[in-house]
């Protein structure tokens, strides 16, 4: 769906770190909701989460950087290390080294249209 973002948590990551995540998440003004993924066939230790934004707001440069941005700071601010996001399309981003160069490339390789200036 073009308006979701999946997060690719690292193996350990308790109960409450997921917890956590999710209510920081939940509170980024655009996002409409979240949820936990149960993989199959993937390492069960692995914890994905997806991210549901408000409508259209992934298509265009312009809106999508500002939300994946303050998606990759709610990360940040809890700590989390080898946290991995993807955007629709598949793109991925490796959230502990990600500058907001690489999230405006990442929306770009994505197919986000940049608005006119």
């Amino acid at each position: 769906m073009k308006d979701l973002l999946n997060i690719t948590l690292p193996k350990g990551a308790s109960a409450d770190d997921v917890q956590t995540l999710e209510a920081a998440l939940k509170s980024i003004q655009d996002v409409q909701t979240t949820g936990r993924i149960t993989p199959r066939g993937v390492d069960p230790g692995e914890v994905m989460m997806w991210i549901k934004v408000g409508s259209g707001l992934l298509s265009l440069a312009s809106t999508a950087v500002p939300v994946v941005k303050r998606v990759v700071d709610a990360i940040r601010g809890k700590g989390l290390k080898g946290v991995k996001l993807e955007l629709p399309g598949g793109a991925k981003l490796e959230i502990d080294s990600a500058s907001v160069e690489e999230i405006d490339k990442l929306v770009k390789k994505v197919g986000a249209k940049k608005t006119a200036k």
